[in-house]
């Protein structure tokens, strides 16, 4: 024993408190990002993860909708123009099922017609919609306004989506 350390025993009881109160396992939201053009990707995964989220990227619709059952996410910011799938049809696909329903969505749009179609995306189930060009502070800050604070955790899809 090192000079000047006091030996403390501790019961098995005390080391499974310790671990039940502090060494509970990190869990990190999850984020689909879906767009065809993977210098959207490029662009933005770094600022995102930086932030603290887990990157999950798709090319299209399909893989999204995949990747949704598969995945415990968080959120899912998707492009409105895609080819095989569109982003309107990915976001009606997923609040139709059960297990995605309640992932809130930010649909992306380089299209004038968006400000025409707005009321149709908000019906799909979109919470918030970007205009590209847009900067990484802000989708970061429309990703913050949809994910819960870590004071007030709420269950997303089965798993606490936090800031």
């Amino acid at each position: 024993m090192p000079e000047g350390r006091i030996p403390i025993e501790l019961t098995k009881a005390d080391v499974n408190q310790i671990k039940a109160n502090y060494m509970k396992p990190l869990t990190v939201s999850k984020i689909l990002f879906v767009d065809d053009d993977p210098l959207m990707h490029k662009l933005y995964k770094p600022h995102v993860e930086r932030a603290g989220y887990e990157w999950i990227g798709a090319m299209d619709g399909q893989e999204a909708i995949e990747l949704a059952a598969r995945e415990s996410l968080c959120m899912v910011v998707i492009d409105v123009q895609m080819p095989e799938k569109d982003g309107l049809s990915t976001v009606l696909e997923l609040k139709q099922a059960v297990a995605t329903k309640a992932i809130p969505v930010i649909m992306m749009t380089s299209t004038p017609e968006y400000y025409i179609r707005k009321r149709e995306f908000k019906e799909a189930g979109a919470a918030i919609f970007l205009t590209k060009p847009f900067g990484p502070g802000q989708l970061l800050e429309a990703i913050g306004r949809l994910l819960p604070s870590t004071a007030n955790k709420k269950p997303v899809n089965g798993r606490v989506c936090t800031q």
